[in-house]
């Protein structure tokens, strides 16, 4: 996944919980006004990625981006993020994350405060 934030808040890992699969190498922050990389790998023979992480500003500590991925062996995966508040509940989000499959082009869900490409 490629964060292309174009805020001038720099964002700090602050947690995540990974159902399957593993960071490829933690990403401990997001960089302010430009683009870092954010990979998940997994060795699992039946197993893919899933879960879900949150980093907030560095500043103020007062805003969140967060967001939940599944990429299973089998099925589709799925993909979800925000900007703003403190996440409620990242899991239940994941859950209910949209297929792959529905999300065709840029994606701009009202009250998220960001957008993706699928």
């Amino acid at each position: 996944m490629e964060v292309d934030n174009r805020s001038e808040d720099k964002f700090i890992l602050d947690g995540d919980w990974i159902d399957s699969g593993r960071w490829s190498r933690p990403v401990q922050y997001v960089a302010a006004l430009g683009v870092t990389r954010i990979e998940f790998c997994s060795e699992e023979v039946l197993g893919g990625v899933a879960g879900v992480a949150w980093y907030v500003n560095e500043l103020t500590l007062d805003k969140y981006f967060s967001f939940v991925f599944s990429n299973p062996l089998a099925g589709e995966g799925t993909f979800s993020a925000s900007c703003g508040p403190p996440p409620a509940e990242l899991k239940q989000d994941l859950l209910a994350s949209p297929p792959l499959g529905v999300q065709e082009g840029v994606q701009v869900p009202n009250g998220r405060g960001c957008a993706w490409n699928i």
